[in-house]
């Protein structure tokens, strides 16, 4: 192996040094979000204070942890929340049992997704979202991640996603579930103060940005050639 690319180089460094390799780290590209900036940069957000959104987890698949943050979700009391659950791909039985056990415990304030929406309409979800919340215990909805963080939405993930660490080296704004997501806290959901809001977007942009994507595939194309 002569060389790792990976979505976050944390991960890299991980695989580096438990494997003892000598190969070189060249990023990976999440292209997604950094195409979806430039194309909705003067998207404006439209978020409803009486009937808030928060998005929790990206699919259905096991390691979204679902009945784990369902269960603690639970404990609150919001009854203008709508939870919303995208599920449009993963394990048809683990979905179905997933809805079934969301409105057991959620009733109405759980939202199921359980078909794929165009690029807009979900954008448009994603940015009425004043909350995020990804209980995976690796890096996982890098795309959602950024999207929300870039429109001003307040992050919660777990310490082991090393989305987390890699944000907090960033200098960006993100919570952890295990610290900060705590019932007896009424301010969890609420909304980050703007200029914390566009002090994250700037990090996120600066990192997975358009002109950062296209530099990046640049630099692999080089790297793989030269090599």
């Amino acid at each position: 192996i002569t060389h790792i690319s990976t979505v976050l180089p944390n991960e890299a460094h991980y695989l580096i040094n438990i494997f003892n390799l000598k190969a070189k780290y060249v990023p990976f590209n999440y292209a997604i979000a950094g195409k979806l900036f430039k194309k909705y940069e003067n998207w404006n957000r439209d978020i409803n204070k009486k009937n808030m959104k928060i998005l929790v987890g990206n699919s259905g698949t096991y390691a979204n942890n679902h009945l784990e943050i369902i269960n603690y979700l639970s404990k609150f009391n919001l009854d203008n929340t709508h939870f919303i659950f995208p599920l449009s791909y993963g394990d048809p039985d683990y979905i179905e049992y997933i809805i079934d056990y969301g409105y057991k415990l959620l009733g109405n304030n759980f939202v199921p997704l359980t078909k794929f929406l165009p690029e807009n309409e979900y954008f448009k979800l994603l940015s009425e979202c004043s909350v995020g919340i990804m209980n995976h215990k690796r890096q996982q909805a890098g795309g959602n991640i950024n999207i929300l963080l870039w429109l001003g939405a307040k992050i919660y993930l777990k310490k082991t996603n090393l989305f987390y660490e890699f944000y907090k080296s960033k200098g960006v704004n993100i919570y952890s579930i295990e610290d900060h997501l705590d019932k007896n806290n009424s301010e969890v959901f609420n909304e980050l103060p703007r200029e914390i809001q566009l002090k994250n977007k700037k990090k996120v942009e600066d990192h997975f940005g358009y002109n950062r994507l296209i530099e990046r595939t640049n630099n692999l194309v080089q790297t793989l050639y030269n090599e």
